[in-house]
């Protein structure tokens, strides 16, 4: 049996059981949500404990949306075929609750997995669905999951114009969902993107943004990416010093780096480049050669751009003053490299600069002017796609910009709307002030007749009203009822010795004890002189608890200030019954209770019996012997 199958009949066989289990399902479904842009791997151990939890509650929902986080981390991580898994878990538990924004949301996974499969332009077809008809329910994070599919997706095909266009929806989306790390991350997704696309100004002021952002929530990794881009940024504006500050101050910073981990390849090539751009020739080999292993080691599979790496080592000997050394392997590299298949073209002209800057040093010119020229003609190339996208992302922003200002209109007209419907509300109100008046009124007389006038207790009136209700509700869920009748203990003799004017104010007394041990659906009446009756939603046990801790109070019954002194030594006797157990109807339960009360008289008084469990209350001494002189 799958886990969701599993899920599914134990919320059959046992409704109601989330409990703790249930809310730490939860807690852990959103502390996934909020790692997946700053820190993947949490994000996926996270969603394995809701799992693991929403198991344990048996609660299907939050069970399909802990396999669906789990998931989403994975595609991230490209754990492609776990990612596929626990989509499967997902979409089963989905559909098993009709959970439409479920289903939504598993899709625009299944689409995430499709492009890291290589089915780019499949993926961008499911997606682009699911933007153009989302369900009402999404929220702006669940938007954000397709804004940014579609813009990872149309970037990796190289279609610049819808790939900036989703770029901006998807920060304009992370924008409403309220999550700096979302906006962190698109911002830096983008600037870089700018960056790429030699249009560095705009690329730099948003990842100064995104920077400033991180810094207001745990952004862990994420951080380190940013200051990565804004370190290279810097170095495309000519901004060596600026470069090198951001990358002393977060690229080797391990408060940055995943837990467990050092500072990443890419960081430490970043951080190398600056301090070569700022003739730091001992640092800067330093930090290459602390990585260099790992990258002669693991190759492509560390996602070093072939072109950076070369790039990095040439300006590393450069600023050593090995030109020589740069100019063979910057030549080497040049040599078995397609040029067209290069995602840097920035890095790339970096590099034939750098070529062009070591043979001029050793001598060789014929070489140098050549990879110049090279270098010019990829930096003109650049220029024109620069200013091609900054035009792009202007027309883009102004769109974004009118369609903001449209929603914003009919925001504020259907504000408007709602303050007119307030306005006739108002109006309609007004008019039927007199039927809710005499609806009060009427309601404050029905209130008075189901009130005893001297204690302000409910009467016996409201228990034959409201019991039968009770006792049907506790039937229907399957929860104990208990019914408890109580006497003042000796009522009679202490109003022959006190008077009645005294004996009313203990009743008074007696009865706001009992009603402050009420919970919100107990009810407590006089049924008669100085005799009351209780329904109590508990068990016989937590009942005959209760009674015994106004038993207690009771004793210490005290006057009001400015008040004459209570006779002192009080006590009651009861009676509890629980239903269904004993009777299942209210008559049938009074007159049981009645016994008990009876049994605990004969008894000694002072007692609670219930169902064979008697409560005695041990007075002090002092009280004891008042009790002893009142009883002859």
């Amino acid at each position: 049996m799958s886990a969701s199958h599993f899920a599914i009949s134990r919320i059959e066989t046992s409704p109601g059981r989330t409990g703790h289990a249930s809310l730490a399902a939860r807690q852990a479904i959103d502390r996934a949500w909020c790692l997946q842009y700053s820190d993947p791997k949490k994000a996926k151990a996270a969603g394995a404990e809701a799992i693991a939890l929403a198991e344990a509650a048996g609660t299907p929902g939050d069970l399909a949306h802990a396999h669906f986080q789990f998931a989403y981390a994975a595609v991230r991580l490209n754990s492609r075929d776990e990612a596929l898994l626990a989509l499967v878990e997902a979409r089963t538990l989905f559909e098993a609750t009709e959970d439409s924004r479920g289903m939504w949301l598993v899709r625009a996974g299944e689409a995430h997995c499709a492009r890291k499969a290589g089915h780019t332009d499949e993926a961008i077809n499911v997606l682009r669905a699911l933007a153009a008809d989302p369900p009402v329910e999404a929220t702006a994070a669940d938007l954000f999951i397709v804004h940014l599919g579609l813009a990872v997706a149309y970037r990796f095909v190289g279609l610049l114009e819808p790939a900036l266009k989703w770029h901006y929806q998807a920060v304009d989306t992370a924008r409403d969902s309220g999550a700096p790390v979302l906006l962190a991350m698109m911002l830096s997704n983008l600037g870089g993107y700018h960056c790429d696309l030699h249009n560095p100004e705009e690329g730099c002021r948003m990842l100064e943004q995104g920077l400033e952002l991180t810094r207001i929530c745990d952004a862990g990794r994420l951080t380190s990416h940013l200051a990565r881009n804004l370190a290279q940024c810097y170095v495309e504006l000519g901004r060596n010093a600026e470069s090198l500050i951001i990358a002393e101050r977060y690229l080797i910073d391990d408060r940055y780096a995943e837990e467990g981990d050092g500072p990443d390849s890419n960081s430490r090539l970043a951080l190398a480049l600056a301090y070569a751009h700022n003739h730091r020739p001992e640092d800067a080999e330093r930090e290459f050669l602390l990585v260099r292993p790992l990258l002669v080691k693991n190759g492509a599979a560390e996602g070093t751009p072939e072109v950076f790496w070369t790039l990095v080592e040439a300006r590393v000997a450069i600023a050593a003053g090995r030109p020589r050394q740069a100019a063979d392997v910057a030549l080497a590299t040049l040599a078995q490299l397609n040029e067209n298949a290069v995602d840097s073209p920035f890095d790339l002209m970096q590099l034939h600069a750098t070529v062009s800057e070591a043979c001029e040093s050793i001598g060789d010119d014929r070489r140098a002017l050549s990879h110049e020229r090279r270098r010019a003609v990829i930096r003109e190339r650049l220029i024109r796609l620069g200013a091609h996208a900054a035009s792009l992302a202007h027309t883009i922003r102004h769109e974004l910009e009118s369609t903001r200002a449209e929603r914003d209109r009919i925001t504020a007209l259907h504000a408007e709307l709602e303050r007119e419907h307030a306005r006739l509300a108002a109006l309609n109100s007004a008019l039927t002030a007199q039927i809710a008046e005499n609806l009060l009124l009427h309601d404050a007389l029905k209130e008075q007749n189901y009130r005893d006038a001297l204690t302000g207790l409910h009467n016996r009136r409201y228990l034959y009203e409201r019991g039968p209700r009770l006792l049907e509700a506790s039937f229907l869920r399957g929860v104990p009822l208990c019914l408890a009748m109580i006497d003042l203990d000796h009522f009679k003799r202490l109003n022959d010795m006190h008077g009645h004017v005294v004996g009313d104010r203990v009743l008074v007394a007696l009865g706001k004890v009992m009603r402050e041990g009420l919970r919100e659906n107990d009810i407590v009446c006089r049924v008669g002189g100085e005799e009351f009756a209780m329904i109590l939603t508990d068990s016989t046990a937590a009942a005959r608890e209760r009674l015994k801790r106004m038993l207690a109070a009771c004793a210490q019954l005290r006057a009001a200030e400015g008040e004459e002194e209570l006779p002192s030594g009080l006590s009651f006797s009861a009676g509890i019954v629980e239903a269904p157990a004993h009777c299942g109807t209210i008559d049938a339960l009074m007159i049981a209770a009645d016994r008990l009360l009876y049994k605990a008289k004969h008894n000694g008084r002072a007692r609670i019996e219930a169902a064979g469990y008697p409560i005695r209350r041990v007075l002090p001494r002092a009280s004891l012997a008042v009790r002893e002189t009142i009883d002859r």
